[in-house]
């Protein structure tokens, strides 16, 4: 790959040039490229106007030296021939496909305006309640189903892939990429053996053991997946790798009930999501048509476990949010979803008001955070050991982790206070119970990692590989290079920071990068226990620093476009600039900036432990894992030092980076 001077995005080597050079060219004669949308495995997705029309579309251009290898183009062409006899509102349209005047074959898709699913998610705590799952799954059973009575599949289902388009004052769920749909009535001779474009974490059992042998109940399977993710936040399949997470789903060792994570799943969706993630074919749904006549009937009938109709898409609640331009990271061998800045945000009915009483929050929390009371610190809060310049030593202890009820109450409280009816109590009920632990002494980075400390390790370290935007190291994916949020790049072979980023926290790396990295400089990733400590102290401190609410100059938070602290700028700051975000013990940024990844499985409750107090715990095999704190973009209330995320391990987001933790020596204080 090689990093382009104009733009700074990456591009295949052999290429004339880099995407962005094409930009203020025609394209088939009539179709003139505007701007840069996204770059993915195969090419790059542009911004274009057709001449004669004046209208805006998305062009997907295949570039060399991918348009020139045997199998490439033809495997395209089928593509845009199976995504135009799609005509569906819920799928992404297809109009018109070509070859460019250098030789490069391209499509023509409609230009969308929204958000994923998988961005909502995540900007909503990590998980959806199931109202809002279930008129997700319905919308896009009704895609499904119309693509499977055109004997077409998807193949890659997985909240990425996704949609939440505002067409007007309406909004529609709709499904993208099914350009790398395998048509049933076809020949599959463009098939490699073996290979999978599909997202193992989502993927069926017959995916990974025989790739030719995937039928719609393959599209099932994979949307039962996606659904358990929405209503738990974790991924059907437990592993601390992918090679286990692939034995897993092979073996069908999957957990297939969300109610155990996620008990406010009515009776019925839970055994709706079991059946569709079922190891063998036979026992799914047939279907997409299938499964939606059984979500119907099972969705509007009368239950004892209150049970719900779906809601329906219909006009946002409110259209005045600033633009925000999204794109797709991590496409795997796909390309980039066409997506530009949207005047609105999309919603569903059921989203629109907490998406509105958000903002609410945010706006309001900078208010009243100026009229908070100043913290109180007790003469003995921390007693930190002396530290190094780049660490924070912290002395052993016991101290209480958690939060009571009439903590989790307060939480709401301030919730309600802003936002109202439309806060979930769920959402700090995963703060409980508390508990007394004892920690030994430990050490704990001052500053979270930087871009240019992660891209020297990486240039250190062997057997690192690179798969589109992909960074994997000993079979795991570890980083993302999307151009416009990773703060790395590929130039002349060598991973380096980015210029102007070098020193800001790293985001877009995943668990397995996080935890990869500590270990090679001698560390680990705190523990949950620790992070709680180094964040809330002994004194139980409501915020790293004190007890006075956050507002724009305490914090880096609420810098999304439309946030109350976007005139501060947008996205994290530099790691050792703290503003008021410094904990009593010297230790940066744990209220805002980035959110953290720790070492910790995520369970919620908190488990309880063998002994009292829990000697230095550490919760290990879920798939999902803890992540702590508020980060750039996040509510106000996300700040609070006792607040708990979650994430898959393999997941990587614009919004989460890490520090590390080490081990002390008793005699070391």
């Amino acid at each position: 790959m090689k990093q382009c001077s104009r733009c700074g995005s990456d591009h295949s080597p052999g290429s004339p040039d880099c995407p962005a050079q094409r930009i203020d060219t025609l394209v088939g004669g009539r179709y003139l490229l505007e701007s840069l949308i996204g770059i993915g495995g195969f090419g790059a997705v542009y911004r274009a106007v057709h001449v004669e029309l004046g209208r805006a579309f998305a062009l997907k251009l295949l570039v060399p030296p991918t348009s020139r290898q045997p199998g490439v183009a033809e495997r395209f062409v089928r593509e845009a021939r199976v995504a135009a006899s799609l005509e569906h509102p819920g799928i992404v349209g297809v109009t018109d496909f070509g070859t460019s005047e250098e030789g490069d074959p391209y499509l023509v898709m409609e230009l969308l305006r929204g958000s994923t699913v998988q961005a909502h998610l995540q900007r909503f705590g990590g998980q959806l309640p199931p109202e809002e799952t279930v008129t997700i799954a319905r919308e896009a059973l009704v895609a499904l189903a119309a693509a499977h009575a055109h004997k077409v599949i998807h193949r890659d289902l997985k909240p990425e892939n996704l949609f939440l388009s505002q067409i007007g004052s309406t909004v529609c769920l709709k499904i993208l990429d099914f350009g790398l749909a395998k048509a049933l009535d076809h020949a599959t001779e463009l098939t490699r053996s073996g290979e999978f474009l599909g997202t193992v974490a989502f993927a069926s059992p017959e995916q990974l053991l025989d790739f030719r042998s995937v039928d719609a109940r393959t599209d099932v399977y994979s949307l039962g997946a996606t659904l358990y993710f929405l209503l738990t936040g974790a991924t059907p399949a437990a592993g601390s790798s992918i090679t286990e997470v692939i034995a897993r789903i092979v073996r069908g060792e999957v957990e297939r009930h969300p109610r155990k994570l996620a008990p406010a799943t009515p009776q019925w969706l839970d055994h709706l999501i079991a059946r569709a993630l079922a190891r063998d074919p036979s026992e799914r749904f047939a279907d997409g048509g299938d499964m939606l006549r059984e979500l119907d009937r099972l969705a509007t009938s009368t239950s004892d476990d209150g049970s719900f109709a779906p809601t329906v898409l219909s006009s946002a609640a409110n259209s005045s949010a600033t633009p925000e331009r999204m794109t797709l990271a991590n496409r795997g061998a796909g390309s980039p979803v066409a997506m530009e800045n949207s005047k609105s945000r999309p919603r569903l009915r059921s989203f629109a008001i907490r998406i509105l009483a958000s903002a609410l929050v945010i706006a309001l929390a900078t208010w009243l955070g100026m009229q908070g009371r100043e913290g109180e610190r007790r003469e003995d809060d921390a007693n930190p050991v002396p530290s190094s310049s780049h660490r924070v030593r912290l002395a052993a202890a016991e101290l209480t982790i958690g939060s009571d009820a009439p903590e989790v109450d307060r939480a709401m409280d301030w919730c309600l206070e802003l936002a109202g009816e439309h806060c979930r109590r769920e959402l700090y009920a995963r703060e409980e119970p508390p508990h007394a632990v004892r920690l030994a002494a430990f050490e704990i980075d001052r500053e979270e990692v930087t871009n240019r400390a992660l891209a020297e390790w990486l240039a250190e370290t062997e057997l690192v590989t690179i798969s589109g935007t992909s960074v994997w190291l000993s079979g795991e994916p570890i980083a993302d290079l999307h151009p416009e949020w990773s703060g790395l790049a590929q130039v002349d072979g060598r991973l380096v920071a980015r210029a102007g980023r070098e020193d800001l926290p790293v985001v877009q790396v995943t668990w397995f990068g996080a935890a990869q990295y500590c270990r090679s400089r001698g560390g680990r990733l705190p523990t949950e226990a620790e992070w709680e400590r180094a964040a809330r102290g002994l004194e139980r401190r409501d915020f790293p620093w004190g007890n006075e609410r956050p507002d724009c100059s305490r914090a880096v938070f609420g810098r999304s476009a439309n946030g109350p602290c976007s005139a501060a700028g947008s996205g994290p700051v530099r790691a050792d600039v703290a503003f008021g975000d410094r904990s009593p013990e010297g230790v940066h940024h744990l209220g805002g900036n980035v959110s953290e990844w720790v070492a910790d499985s995520f369970v919620a409750p908190y488990p309880d432990c063998s002994s009292t107090p829990c000697e230095n715990p550490l919760v290990e095999g879920n798939a999902s894992r803890v992540v702590r704190g508020g980060n750039w973009e996040g509510l106000a209330e996300m700040t609070r030092a006792a607040g708990r995320g979650r994430r898959a391990p393999d997941q990587p987001s614009t919004q989460i980076g890490f520090r590390c933790a080490a081990d002390l020596e008793e005699d070391s204080e």
